[in-house]
C-alpha cells in the first residue's frame, strides 16, 4: 500500500500504483561507492546529505576556492534514459533562474558515467524539519517564509518552469547575518518547461512527484500547469498554519486523490480560527481541485494573502530565527 508522502512516478487507478525503490534502508547499503575523501572533479567528499529519487547529495570541499559546496550525483539507472535527461536538465533549468530564494547552481559535469550537478550549500533546515519541531507558524512568521517562496516560484513560472515536486523537505530554510530566517526552493529534478513542445521532450507526459502535494490533474497525469504548482504551495501553507497535512490521513494514492477532488479534509479555518478569513479563504481557493477554479497565479495567491495577512512586502515580520 503506498503512502501519500511516497515518491512515486505514476498512477493508474485501473492498474497499479508504481513506487520507486526503498530509499529507507541505511546510507552504506545504498551508497557503496561514494565515501568521504573520494572526489567529483576537484570536490572533495565530505560526507552524504541525502538521497532522494534521481540520485544522491554530498557535501563537499572546493580547494579552488575553498569552500564548501552540494554536489548532487545522479543515481545509476542503467538504461534509463528519461531519468538522465531529467538530471542534466535539472542543471539547464536552475542556470536559468536567477533568484535569491532559489539555490544557485554552479556547474555540471560527469565522473565517469555518471553526470554530477555542483549547487550552492545551504546550512540549515529543510521546512519539514522546522515543522517537527515547530508544528506551526505563527501567520507572520508563516508569510515571512512563503511569500518569498511565492515569489521565487512565479519567477520560475515566468521563465517557463513548472517545478511539480513542491513539498516542505524540497525547501531550505537558512539565516542571514541578522538571524532572519531565507527560504530557497531546490530541487527541480521533475520540473517540465513548459515551453518545449511536448513531441521534443519524451519526459512530458510522464510525472514523478509526492501525492500529498500533488494536484488531482498531476496525479490524473492530465495536463499539468502553472496552478498544479500552486495546488501544491497551498498544501504546503496549509500545512504551515496549522500543523497538518490535509492529505495526511489518507492510506493510498486512490484514497488521496478522492480527498482532495471532494475535500475530504478539515477547513483550515476550523484548526487555526484565529486566522484571518481572507488568509484561510486565499488558501481554500488554491487547493481547488479544478484548476480553473484557483488563483490565476501564485503571484495573485500572494496578493490575496498580503492583504488578508496585513502584511506590507515579503518578509517584513519575522518572529523567529534558524
Amino acid at each position: 500500500m503506498a503512502d501519500p508522502f511516497t515518491l512515486v512516478s505514476a498512477f493508474d487507478s485501473n492498474t497499479h500504483i508504481n513506487t520507486l525503490p526503498d530509499l529507507t534502508l541505511p546510507s552504506q547499503e545504498r551508497d557503496a561507492t561514494v565515501r568521504a575523501g573520494q572526489h567529483f572533479g576537484r570536490f572533495r567528499v565530505e560526507r552524504c546529505l541525502g538521497h532522494g529519487g534521481m540520485g544522491a547529495v554530498y557535501l563537499c570541499h572546493d580547494p579552488v576556492l575553498t569552500r564548501l559546496v552540494a554536489v548532487k550525483a545522479a543515481r545509476n539507472r542503467g538504461s534509463d534514459v528519461n531519468s538522465g535527461l531529467r538530471f542534466l536538465r535539472e542543471a539547464e533549468v536552475l542556470a536559468r533562474l536567477q533568484h535569491p530564494n532559489v539555490v544557485t547552481v554552479y556547474d555540471v559535469s560527469m565522473q565517469g558515467q555518471t553526470p554530477y550537478i555542483v549547487l550552492e550549500y545551504i546550512e540549515g533546515l529543510d521546512l519539514r524539519q522546522l515543522l517537527e519541531t515547530r508544528k506551526r507558524l505563527p501567520l507572520p512568521s508563516a508569510l515571512g517564509l512563503m511569500l518569498p517562496l511565492l515569489s521565487a516560484i512565479g519567477y520560475a513560472h515566468r521563465q517557463n518552469v513548472l517545478h511539480l515536486d513542491l513539498k516542505p523537505s524540497n525547501i531550505l530554510v537558512s539565516a542571514d547575518h541578522l538571524r532572519r530566517p531565507i527560504p530557497k526552493v531546490l530541487d527541480f529534478g521533475v520540473c517540465l518547461l513548459s515551453d518545449v513542445d511536448s513531441a521534443l521532450d519524451p519526459t512530458r507526459h510522464e510525472f514523478a512527484g509526492t501525492p500529498a502535494y500533488a494536484a488531482p490533474e498531476a496525479i490524473r497525469r492530465q495536463e499539468l500547469t502553472e496552478k498544479t504548482d500552486q495546488f501544491a504551495m497551498g498544501v504546503i501553507l496549509y500545512e504551515v498554519l496549522s500543523g497538518a497535512n490535509p492529505f495526511a490521513q489518507c492510506q493510498n494514492l486512490p484514497e488521496t486523490l478522492n480527498a482532495m477532488e471532494q475535500r475530504r479534509y478539515p477547513r483550515l479555518s476550523t484548526l487555526t480560527p484565529y486566522l484571518p478569513a481572507a488568509v484561510s479563504e486565499a488558501v481554500a481557493r488554491a487547493l481547488e481541485p479544478d484548476p480553473s477554479a484557483r488563483h490565476r497565479s501564485v503571484d495573485d495567491l500572494a496578493r490575496a494573502l498580503m492583504a488578508g495577512g496585513s502584511v506590507s512586502e515579503p518578509g517584513v515580520s519575522q518572529e523567529f530565527s534558524v
